[in-house]
This record gives C-alpha cells, structure tokens and sequence, in this order.
C-alpha cells in the first residue's frame, strides 16, 4: 500500500482554468502517459481528467518529495518551462499509501 501514490489538482485547491494546463489530447495520450509512466520508474499509472480534476495515482517506491514532482513535471509536458514547472510543484496536492486510499 505505500506504493500507492496520488497527484491531484481539483477544483478545491485550484482554479479550474490551471486545471486545464494539464489535459492531454486524446491522440498524445498514450505515448504522453507511456513517457511519463517510464520517466518517474512507476510499475503503474492511471490519469483522471475531469472538468473540475486531474489526478494521476501511480504505484512506485520512491517518496513523492520536490525532486520527484519536478522530474515528473518535466516529463509530463517537456516543453514547460521552469515556471510552469515550479508552479505545479507548489499547487500539487500529493497523497500517499492510507491517506490515498482515504483520498480516492
């Protein structure tokens, strides 16, 4: 279970037009989510996007801490700049083992 992991940005914590900085078009989808998936070493990753959300939860071994978000930040849109990137890493709101669980 403390591979069980969570990135989350919903409605409650961020404006729903940032939101937005995270949908992937359908025809960059999987190689997007298979790039990210290999970039962060996660065995599994699942992306949720809704109109008011975006959550990744993924299993891996690593702690979620800066170093982690900004790799996976990176690799999830490589054409952001270090702005884009640090704003994610501070809006984040990041869930792991039991408390992912309570979250999901």
């Amino acid at each position: 279970m403390n591979r069980f992991k969570i990135i989350a940005f919903t409605h409650k914590t961020t404006d729903i037009n940032d939101i937005g900085k995270f949908h992937i078009s359908d025809a960059d989808l999987r190689s997007r989510l298979e790039f990210l998936k290999s970039s962060v070493n996660a065995e599994e990753l699942l992306y949720l996007s809704t109109c008011n959300r975006v959550e990744f939860m993924l299993s891996v071994n690593e702690n979620i801490d800066q170093l982690f978000l900004k790799k996976f930040f990176n690799s999830f849109d490589t054409n952001w700049t270090d702005t884009e990137i640090n704003w994610s890493i501070e809006n984040a709101k990041v869930f792991e083992g039991e408390n992912a669980l309570r979250h999901l």
